[in-house]
């Protein structure tokens, strides 16, 4: 295991006990600042958020969403997760699907993974946006399942 993976780890253990909200409105501006930036990071920010949102948020006592609301995409959210959000200029920046991430051989959470890495080892963000991230990308593979099994039912 690498000294960057190793990170990882350490800091998807430490977003363990993150606030969701809080980890919800790092995760916005982290997105914020790769608007315009990069495509792949922007798309893999947002993928950890919906861990977030969708699966931590609900069990927290501090959820200001409506059931409703917590239904909805992540990007309608964001307005409401961070001041700075301004909905005309970020709402125009684009995500993708993880599969298009994907390189030769590699699953979507490997590349998903692989790009959270990138930021750990750039040291792209501060450490409690990278603790938020790295949970979020951690957890996906977890919660994508869940979610597929729901899906199919």
């Amino acid at each position: 295991m690498t000294e960057t993976e190793k990170l990882f780890e350490q800091y998807a253990e430490e977003g363990e006990k993150m606030d969701a909200l809080e980890a919800l409105r790092l995760l916005t501006k982290a997105y914020m600042k790769e608007c315009g930036i990069s495509l792949s990071m922007r798309t893999t920010v947002y993928t950890a958020a919906e861990q977030w949102l969708y699966f931590r948020l609900p069990e927290q006592s501090n959820n200001p969403f409506t059931k409703e609301q917590s239904e909805e995409p992540l990007i309608n959210l964001m307005p409401l997760l961070c001041e700075e959000y301004e909905a005309d200029y970020y709402s125009q920046w684009d995500i993708c699907g993880g599969l298009t991430l994907a390189q030769e051989d590699e699953t979507v959470d490997d590349a998903y993974k692989r790009i959270c890495l990138i930021a750990v080892e750039e040291r792209r963000y501060d450490i409690p946006t990278l603790r938020a991230f790295c949970w979020g990308i951690k957890k996906y593979p977890y919660y994508f399942e869940l979610w597929m099994d729901e899906m199919l039912k």
